[in-house]
């Protein structure tokens, strides 16, 4: 009986190193966290609501004007060019705070 206790002792000492050894494996893979998927999504409504505002705007300037889409696809293309730099903007913001939390 003193036998198996010794023996459940070294198994689950076996066990917790093996747990901490995968617990600091994760840690050193810098696996990402749950937050860049809102950071994703914060971005896409950043790209989407600029293109849904350009897409607005040509449509209503094309029944003011009468033309049939010239102003809508001009600005469309003005609202994919604003989305993009609404992104860029907001992606080098999301990297100057994670590079300062790096070097605390």
């Amino acid at each position: 009986m003193d036998n198996d206790g010794s023996r459940l002792d070294a198994l689950s000492e076996k066990i917790d190193a093996l747990r901490e050894e995968q617990q600091s494996s994760r840690k050193k893979n810098d696996a990402p966290d749950k937050g860049n998927v809102g950071w994703g999504m914060y971005l896409l409504s950043q790209f989407f609501s600029a293109l849904i505002v350009g897409l607005c705007i040509g449509l209503f300037l094309d029944r003011i004007f009468s033309t049939r889409c010239v102003f809508l696809i001009i600005f469309i293309i003005f609202g994919v060019m604003a989305g993009f730099l609404n992104c860029y903007r907001c992606e080098k913001l999301y990297n100057n705070e994670k590079n300062n939390k790096q070097g605390d």
